[in-house]
């Protein structure tokens, strides 16, 4: 007895303990699995709303309408969250073309343009809203285009007519077959509202689905944008399908399945790595993990798919993937290692470095001043900063105008060599700087200069003026003596000089009596600025011969 008390106790115990992992498994598991968003761009909303109504409470969709001249009306063109990827914000928000902002350009009508030049155009535009309607012409061929209604405003939603002729013999026929036509839809029943439901015709040939749109009052059309590859589903047969509330007469898309599958770049990037491999399989392909596609990355999360292979697959064919090893992370500590080490170091998380240059006073040449910490996926460059060694550039100012020491003072404080030459100059006082080398220089150059020596002055040597002496003391009045002594000023090139006439009753006319320089008697030879001021004092008579 109680064997069997403990037998039905464990029993009980292992059905809470299944219930349990059940509600674990489903919270844990499978509910967030159900959150990756489907790609619905190019799909009609309807598609959206199907989907959106088995997200959980704490998930859901927006739905907003905008101009799209490339998607037709009520097509979803733009979704905020990218198809294959998990449903991480709560909300995920869908763009729906309103059927605006796709006007088209009618074709041009001539007198050879014929049915199929019209079938060829709307299916090149993706035009799917046409009716072709047989008229009666005496001047159009048969088989041959009379007209498109409208021709105003028209975009790919507008409800084309073709006109196209019969020629002139089959006026009565075809009047008669209109009226039956038109006889045999007044009896017909048709519906206000069509729905469908999402993968009712999925499988069907595209005759068979053809079939089944006119027997809802539906035109089907072809959208090659929905063409798709499925395993499961025969090559050329209705692979996809339009699903929601129609009107008669309303454009009912449809795709058919491919027998390649097309993949595109970063599809399914941020799977983890289960659900990548079931993704794979579901397609029919070989899930491969390659380790040399691994790779470090700051968006995508360690362990999940951070690359994949992309293009064209047929069923069974490799589908190549490579894992996210996280985030790389460039530490310091190679700070004034030489650039070789750092490189390398970079190598080792598939980055590569990003050069500048900088001068340091503490760092030798070639060594690492500094780097960019962080975070960084293969790839990306970081930014490093190499050292030039010391700054040995000197900028020398322009000391025109100012005194050759303080140049001097300059130049030797900052390691350069003074290049001199000096000249005379009216302009500049002695002493002081002409021109300069003067910008950039490095420690070491030579700083050439001009200094100015001052001005010019021409100088002769007067020798105690005997020359002079000699040419008055044969002169027999003072003024042929004056004469004489300014011929000789001249001819030295004197300028500032005075001839001063000294009446002496004791002496000669015409004698030289006395030389002063600059206010000082001349005793000795000597150079004498030709700007000197000179005194010459020669006798003369006292009064006039035959005066008393």
């Amino acid at each position: 007895m109680r064997l069997k008390r403990v037998t039905i106790l464990l029993a009980v115990l292992l059905v809470v303990l299944s219930a349990i992992i059940g509600v674990l498994l489903f919270n844990f598991v499978i509910k967030p699995q159900s959150t990756i968003v489907p790609d619905f761009v190019g799909k009609p909303v309807s598609d959206v709303y199907i989907w959106c109504a088995g997200l959980d409470e704490d998930h859901s969709c927006e739905v907003s309408y905008e101009d799209s001249a490339e998607y037709g009306k009520d097509v979803v063109f733009e979704q905020s969250i990218t198809g294959g990827s998990k449903m991480k914000e709560s909300v995920v928000i869908f763009k729906v073309s309103n059927g605006q902002g796709n006007k088209i350009i009618l074709p041009f009508i001539g007198p050879e343009t014929n049915r199929s030049d019209i079938e060829a155009w709307a299916l090149t535009f993706h035009i799917t809203n046409i009716t072709y309607i047989e008229e009666v012409s005496d001047t159009v061929e048969k088989n041959h285009v009379i007209r498109i209604e409208p021709t105003d405003n028209v975009t790919r939603d507008t409800p084309l007519k073709v006109y196209v002729s019969i020629g002139k013999e089959e006026r009565q026929d075809k009047k008669e077959e209109d009226k039956k036509e038109e006889e045999k839809k007044e009896e017909e029943v048709i519906p206000s509202e069509i729905e469908v439901k999402y993968g009712d015709y999925i499988g069907l040939t595209v005759e068979e689905f053809e079939k089944k749109a006119a027997a809802l009052h539906l035109k089907p059309n072809h959208n090659s944008k929905r063409d798709q590859y499925d395993p499961h589903i025969a090559f050329g047969n209705i692979v996809w399908h339009g699903s929601g509330i129609y009107v008669p007469d309303e454009t009912f898309n449809y795709g058919v399945c491919i027998n390649e599958l097309v993949i595109s770049a970063g599809q399914y990037v941020g799977l983890s790595e289960d659900a990548f491999i079931k993704t794979a399989r579901d397609l029919s392909l070989v899930p491969t993990h390659l380790s040399n596609r691994d790779s470090f990355s700051t968006s995508v999360a360690n362990g999940s798919v951070v690359t994949h292979g992309s293009g064209v697959y047929v069923k069974d064919e490799a589908f190549n993937y490579g894992l996210s090893l996280g985030p790389a992370k460039v530490e310091s500590g190679y700070e004034g290692a030489s650039e070789e080490v750092f490189l390398s170091y970079l190598s080792r998380f598939g980055l590569t470095g990003d050069r500048k240059t900088s001068t340091s006073e503490t760092i030798a040449a070639g060594r690492i001043i500094s780097y960019h910490t962080g975070k960084y996926s293969t790839g990306d460059a970081v930014t490093y900063t190499i050292s030039l060694g010391p700054d040995t550039r000197v900028n020398v100012p322009d000391y025109s105008g100012k005194a050759e020491s303080e140049l001097l003072n300059f130049i030797s404080a900052n390691g350069l060599h003074a290049g001199v030459r000096s000249v005379q100059s009216s302009m500049t006082p002695e002493g002081y700087i002409i021109s300069n080398d003067s910008g950039t220089k490095n420690k070491g150059d030579v700083i050439n200069y001009i200094v100015s020596s001052g001005p010019y002055i021409p100088k002769v040597k007067m020798d105690k003026f005997e020359y002079l002496h000699d040419m008055i003391s044969s002169a027999d009045s003072y003024e042929e003596a004056a004469e004489k002594a300014d011929l000789y000023f001249k001819e030295k090139g004197f300028t500032n000089y005075e001839i001063q006439s000294v009446f002496l009753s004791s002496v000669k006319p015409g004698q030289l009596l006395m030389v002063t320089v600059d206010d000082e008697q001349h005793s000795s030879a000597k150079e004498y600025p030709t700007y000197a001021k000179i005194v010459v004092q020669i006798s003369n008579w006292l009064m006039s011969p035959g005066h008393n």
